[in-house]
C-alpha cells in the first residue's frame, strides 16, 4: 500500500544461532524522525502515510509489533538519515527465535 508503483519490495532473512533475521525492504514515502516509534501504535499514520494512500487504520504494524512481543522480539524502522527527498528505501525488520 505504501510501495511506490512498479517497485520491488525486498524480503530477505538470515539465519544465525537460533535466530533468524527477517529484512523488509521498499520505497515509499518516508517516515518523519519524530515518528518513528509512533507507527508501531495502534490507530496511529504517519502525515505521510495519510498522504501517499488514503487506505489505512494504522494497526498493522502495531499487530506486527504484539505477535514479536509475544516471541520476544519488536520491529524496527531505518530509513536513510541523509536522504532529503520525501520518498526513497525503507527498512522494516525484526528478529525470531528458530527454537
Amino acid at each position: 500500500k505504501y510501495s511506490v508503483g512498479d517497485s520491488d519490495i525486498e524480503i530477505k532473512m538470515e539465519q544465525s544461532y537460533k535466530k533468524v533475521r527477517v529484512m523488509v525492504k521498499s520505497i515509499g514515502p518516508f517516515v518523519k524522525e519524530e515518528n518513528k516509534e509512533k507507527i508501531f501504535e495502534k490507530f496511529f499514520r504517519d502525515e505521510s502515510a495519510k498522504t501517499f494512500s488514503k487506505e489505512g487504520l494504522g494497526v498493522g504494524l502495531w499487530i506486527g509489533q504484539q505477535i514479536l512481543q509475544a516471541h520476544d522480539s519488536r520491529i524496527s524502522y531505518f530509513k536513510d538519515q541523509y536522504e532529503t527527498r520525501p520518498i526513497g528505501l525503507n527498512i522494516f525488520q525484526f528478529e525470531l527465535p528458530t527454537e
